[in-house]
């Protein structure tokens, strides 16, 4: 359920030019929320994934990238790749509870069925983020991983 004005939110995909801005958000919230228990290695690797070159990368590669925006900011950010494996799923703070992370990821998963998908679908969740994938339907597939410093738990969504 959308706890958000949808008229106030624009939902769009993205092109090279939204890379700074979607790096900024998602630096913010790993630093927030994911990277502090990590080790140095992991803080880096993670915090090397989120630069606007390697999210550059990641447009130019074909991830299937959109974004929602308010007021002409980017508020949130879901990318998937292979349509397979929720890649980026990311919110602003001051949006966190109101169902755009819920309205970001059914879009995405959307879009992958239409091109043929037919799951599962794949996610590496941070620990803070294990509840939330949880309520979207995905299940841990495996135990705490730990891969260059970097902290998740495998999970996988049914169609």
């Amino acid at each position: 359920m959308s706890h958000f004005d949808s008229a106030l939110i624009a939902f769009r995909p993205v092109d090279e030019a939204d890379a700074v801005a979607i790096s900024e958000l998602i630096t913010c919230l790993c630093e927030r929320f994911i990277i502090d228990a990590f080790p140095e290695e992991g803080k880096s690797n993670m915090l090397l994934a989120c630069t606007p070159a390697a999210i550059a990368k990641c447009i130019n590669d074909g991830f299937d990238y959109e974004v929602a925006t308010a007021n002409g900011e980017i508020i949130g950010v879901v990318a998937t790749r292979d349509n397979s494996h929720l890649y980026h799923l990311f919110v602003r703070e001051q949006w966190h509870g109101r169902g755009l992370a819920s309205a970001l990821w059914h879009r995405a998963k959307s879009r992958c069925i239409m091109r043929g998908h037919r799951g599962p679908f794949s996610v590496n969740a941070s620990t803070n983020a294990v509840g939330l994938y949880e309520r979207l339907g995905f299940v841990p597939t495996a135990s705490q991983r730990v891969v260059g410093g970097v902290t998740f738990y495998p999970m996988l969504a049914a169609h």
